[in-house]
């Protein structure tokens, strides 16, 4: 319940959306071990979400408010081994959200990140975002590092189970087995309009 007076008067803000989502899913990989594959896998999905207003209580009643938007997106990974235990791990992936309402997308960070950073520096738009939504990962750089309702990211990892080079035997302990060192690389953008490096993009 609201506790500062100053709040008690104001009327709750709710919104109701409607929405449907379809995916096409490639993928031919190859489990090696844990967090190592090889082949390719690819997810590409279309998204569509309706303002709306529904009410049934007091008055049965059904109305689509102004708001509509569409997301596109993808997805595609790449595993190529380079002996029989390293794998270079590469990643293109990108959205964009068009229409009424959109997403904002925040860069930075990574997913489940312990202790979150955010990076006030960057503005963020005036505009009323429907949702907001995180773009990861970008490693090495606070969340909100760029904004904008469309982003691409590239990300490459080299995973190396060191041990296993260490030791002259086969390990049995799962742990040891897919202890990795991860060399990583990621790079990526959001923007605002059809242009990533359109001078009026923050």
């Amino acid at each position: 319940l609201v506790t500062d007076p100053g709040n008690v008067a104001n009327i709750p803000e709710t919104a109701q959306r409607i929405g449907l989502k379809a995916e096409y899913v490639y993928d031919n990989t190859t489990p090696v071990d844990i967090n190592r594959f090889t082949g390719s896998r690819a997810k590409a999905f279309v998204e569509v979400v309706k303002k709306m207003e529904i009410q049934i209580v007091d008055d049965w009643k059904v109305n689509f408010a102004k708001g509509f938007m569409t997301v596109l997106g993808f997805d595609a990974r790449h595993y190529i081994p380079l002996d029989r235990r390293t794998i270079l791990a590469s990643r293109l992936s990108g959205a964009t959200s068009l229409g009424s309402e959109r997403i904002l997308f925040f860069l930075g960070g990574v997913d489940n990140w312990i202790s979150p950073q955010y990076d006030d520096d960057t503005p963020i738009p005036n505009e009323n975002y429907a949702y907001y939504a995180l773009g990861a990962h970008l490693r090495g750089f606070k969340q909100n590092i760029r904004n904008g309702s469309s982003h691409l990211l590239f990300n490459t990892e080299l995973r190396i189970p060191i041990i296993q080079y260490l030791a002259n035997r086969e390990l049995r302990s799962v742990f040891l087995r897919n202890f990795q060192v991860v060399a990583f690389a990621d790079a990526g953008t959001a923007w605002f309009g059809r242009n990533p490096f359109d001078q009026k993009s923050p």
